[in-house]
Parts: C-alpha cells; structure tokens; sequence
C-alpha cells in the first residue's frame, strides 16, 4: 500500500461521494462521481489501500492546540489510552495534564482536548470508505476481477478487509464515546443526506460484531499472504482478535453503575483468544530480540498499522518522538525530551527486583541520566531514519503500530480466568509471561485467592507488557483498577463515582452539534462543556 495511492483515493473519496452523513463533518462535501472506478484488481487494491489509510490516520490524529504546541506528535490513539491514566510527566517532572489526563478537574475542558481528541470526524471518514467498498466490491463481475487467479475468494478478501475495518472503527468508536450514529450506508448525495441521532450502543457493538462473524468466512489465517502483507492486511486472526476484545469488553463494561461482570460474553472472549493461539499462525519473538516485535511485520503481530518509512508511510509526527526528541536518538529536534513515563506508575509497576531482570525494562526503555531524578523514555518505537540526505532536522519513525499481538491476546486470557476464578490458571499464563522476560522461579507470582491480589497481578504484567501500545486505559476500564484498591497502581482521578456515571466515555467535539441538532451530549459532561 503505498502512500500516493492512499492519499489520491482517499482524498477522491472523502472529497467526492464520502458516505459521512454532513453532520458527521466540521466541512461540508461535493464534488464528481466515481463511476469510472470499480473496474479492476488494481481498483480494488487502491481502495482498500485507501481505507487502511484512513484508519491510520484516524488512529494519529492530533489534538489542534496540541499539535501545534507539541508539533502534532500527539496520536489520539495514545494520549486517549496511556495517557488518561496517567503514565506520562514532562520534562519539568510535573504530569502530562493536557487534553484528558485528569478528567474530572478543569484541564480535560480545555482547548486542547475540544479542538482535537472529542472529533469523530476522521473515524467517520473511514467508515464512509468502508461503506464505499462494501456496496461497490459486491456488485463487481467476475470478469471485471479476473486478474485475480480466483475472482470470488479475491472478492470477498476485499469485503472482509472493510467489514473488518468499519468494525474496528466503531469498536474503537463506542469505547470512546459509548453512544454513537449508526452509519452503513452508502450515499451518492452526501449533502441530502439525513442526520442521525446516536445510536445505543448495544446497537452499534451488535453491528461490530455481526460485521467480524461475516469477516471471518470471508478472509484467509495470514499463511496465505506475503511477508510484506503480514500483520498490516486483516486475516481471520484479526477478526477472532477483535471479537475476543469485543466480548470481553462487553462482559466487563455492559452498564453503567453495574459491577457484575457476564460470563457468557467473556467465556465467548476466551474461546476465540483459544483459537487465535490454537492456530499456530503467529509466533512469539525471541525477547532476546525484544524490540523486533515492533519493527513491523512481526510474526508475533496479529493486528498492526502500516508505519513503515520504506514503504513511504513514516511519519515525523509520531508520538513516540515527544520522547525520544534530543539526545542519544533524534538530537537535531531539540535537547531533550518533552515526555518522560512518569516514574511514579513504573516505580510500582517494576519493583527494584524487576529492574534487575525483566527484559521489557532493560530493553524497553532508555535511563535519561541527564537529570538527578528518575526518567525513562519508552523504545518500542525507535528505528529513526532522516529521509533527506541533506537535513537532518526531519526525523521519521520507521515502527509499525501494534494493535494486536499473540503476548497480548494471551495475558487477555489470564484475564477471563480471573473473571472465572480459575485462578491457577491466570497465574500460569502470567508466570510463563514473567519467565519468558527474564524472571527465575524465584521471582514467580506467589498463590492468591484474592481476587483484588489477582487483578493486581494481572494489571502490573499488563503494563509491564503493553505499555504504549495504546491498551490501558480500557484495560483498566475493564478490570475497575482503580479507586482505594489501585490507588497505588493507576490513575488517581477515576473513582467508582465518575465511572457509574459514564464518566470514563469521552465528551463530544462541541462543534460537531452545530450541523446536527439530533446529537446530545454524554450525560457526565452536561453543563461541563
């Protein structure tokens, strides 16, 4: 998927006979039609490569004031998951407050936040995409695929790639925002088009997953595609990946106010993560070679975002560069960086022991021994590379974005044993993970029936695994790791309160009700905004 072709669709797309409703967009569309596309292979591969495209950048889209303080190195994707829970402090060593990091006080109201990270719009774009293919792709002949060795298996590779997609999307959409409109449509006249109040999101996650159920026949394990499509091109083990996130966060986070947790959904979680791990399609990297699981293209990788600077989709706004900006990785940017991983968060995460052995620890980030205290700036996304041989003040991240991995998906599973009291077996899936990064029997989780301990356990080696990667916040969401129990662990502002309040779900982008006068607010943030 190169980025010429990306950007001319999507731009076509978008621009032309976006399916968006108008009220979705802060800027009206029009434009020509595009019957003269859906003829070939070649326009296909064109428009799916636009829909992954769009999904990037719906992912790591900056905050306005954000992005212009920060030179838009701010990645929604990242600051709406590790930093609201705080994970992050500055250069001065104060926490990293901006946009949604402590809601609840003043700072989640400002400009920073409401200019940025509260617009849908970008995900909407990708929805349209997604809508754009499903109804085009399906109407294409054989003939007009005949390029392809078998026309109809390559037809539905192309319709599973964008059910999975728009599924990911709202998936995405719904633990942001919970309540969201409901778009499947195709539209030829955008600007006629109806506007639509939110829907349930009951409504929206049945949709998500009746989109996966009819992924998942349609699209091949990533055996069938080459190295340089492995991971960034959905396969079934995408689809069962975001079904086993889907059912999980549905058995955890089904009402407001509601702490008990349904074990059907959940259990129906663990049997696809059974069968994403049962496949023996991916397999897990070498910890001695810890950071190529995110070099890109992984075997390791179920899910990733295509980032590549070699296939032309480096960026140098990518997050990772407000901390790896100045000395020893990217030192023409400026002198330091501007975040740290506030050490506070990893001082309990990884006691004194673990700095001593875990591999994610000595391999997963750099001591900054510029300052007297504690910093430490975050690896996984560090290949750098300067494009122009003549300046060396453009710096390119060359990582992929992990969305889904085996090591992940196997510590969900140790989650739904806790949730099941099975016990035992989370603390074997959370010991074998201890072990593969370097732990001794010594060192191993020692037997609790307490299930405060247990989600403890499970959460520390959570982070410990995932840490920027975009994961979480809504894995605290899903755990309720927080309040008196975790105050020692994660963010301090979440309390029970603001959680059975929605309070955990994002503000919508005021300016998004000026077209739609169906929208309504989310309860928690009525008179706030």
């Amino acid at each position: 998927m190169k980025n010429i072709h990306c950007l001319i669709f999507s731009i076509l797309l978008i621009i032309a006979n976006s399916s968006c409703k108008k009220f979705l967009q802060t800027l009206p569309t029009s434009g020509p039609t595009n019957d003269n596309y859906w003829q070939s292979v070649t326009d296909c591969e064109t428009a799916i490569a636009g829909a992954y495209s769009l999904l990037r950048v719906s992912l790591t889209q900056p905050g306005n004031t954000v992005g212009t303080l920060y030179s838009g190195r701010s990645m929604k994707h990242y600051v709406l998951q590790d930093l609201r829970c705080g994970s992050y402090i500055t250069s001065t060593g104060s926490p990293a407050s901006y946009g949604m990091s402590y809601i609840g006080t003043s700072s989640m109201y400002s400009s920073d936040y409401n200019l940025g990270f509260g617009d849908w719009t970008k995900d909407y774009q990708t929805i349209a995409d997604c809508n754009l293919i499903l109804e085009k792709v399906a109407t294409m002949t054989d003939a007009q695929l005949s390029e392809a060795s078998d026309p109809v298996a390559y037809r539905n590779k192309i319709l599973g790639e964008a059910l999975f997609i728009r599924a990911y999307t709202y998936f995405t959409m719904v633990q942001y925002w919970g309540d969201v409109p409901l778009v499947t449509t195709y539209y030829d006249d955008v600007l006629n088009a109806l506007q639509l109040p939110r829907t349930n999101k009951d409504s929206v996650l049945s949709l998500v997953e009746s989109d996966c159920l009819s992924a998942v026949d349609k699209l091949d394990w990533p055996s069938s595609y080459s190295s340089s499509q492995l991971a960034v091109r959905a396969t079934k083990g995408s689809v069962y990946a975001l079904l086993a996130n889907l059912y999980l966060w549905e058995g955890t986070v089904h009402e407001l106010s509601s702490t008990a947790n349904d074990l059907t959904l959940i259990n129906k979680a663990g049997a696809y993560i059974d069968t994403v791990i049962n496949s023996n399609q991916y397999t897990l990297i070498d910890t001695a070679n810890y950071l190529s699981a995110y070099a890109g293209n992984s075997k390791e990788s179920i899910f990733e975002i295509n980032m590549l600077s070699t296939d032309n989709e480096g960026t140098q706004y990518h997050y990772a560069l407000s901390f790896l900006q100045g000395t020893p990785y990217a030192p023409t940017l400026t002198t330091s960086p501007y975040f740290y991983y506030n050490p506070g968060l990893l001082g309990t995460i990884f006691s004194a022991a673990d700095t001593l052995v875990d591999i994610r620890y000595k391999h997963g980030f750099y001591y900054d021994k510029r300052t007297s205290t504690y910093r430490l700036v975050p690896l996984k996304y560090s290949t750098l590379t300067y494009p122009s041989s003549t300046s060396t003040t453009t710096v390119v991240v060359n990582n992929n974005m992990v969305v889904y991995r085996l090591e992940a998906l196997k510590l969900l599973k140790a989650e739904v044993d806790i949730y099941n009291g099975d016990y035992a077996s989370a603390l074997d899936i959370l010991n074998a993970n201890r072990k593969r990064n370097g732990y001794s029997t010594a060192l191993t989780l020692p037997t609790s029936n307490v299930y405060v301990t247990m989600i403890k356990y499970y959460m520390t080696e959570r982070v410990k695994e995932c840490f920027f990667e975009g994961t979480l916040f809504n894995d605290m969401i899903r755990t309720k790791a927080f309040g008196s129990s975790y105050s020692s662990y994660f963010t301090s502002w979440m309390t029970s309160s603001i959680y059975d309040e929605g309070g955990y779900y994002l503000p919508i982008y005021p300016n998004l009700f000026l077209n739609n006068p169906y929208l309504v607010q989310n309860n928690y943030y009525l008179g706030k905004i």
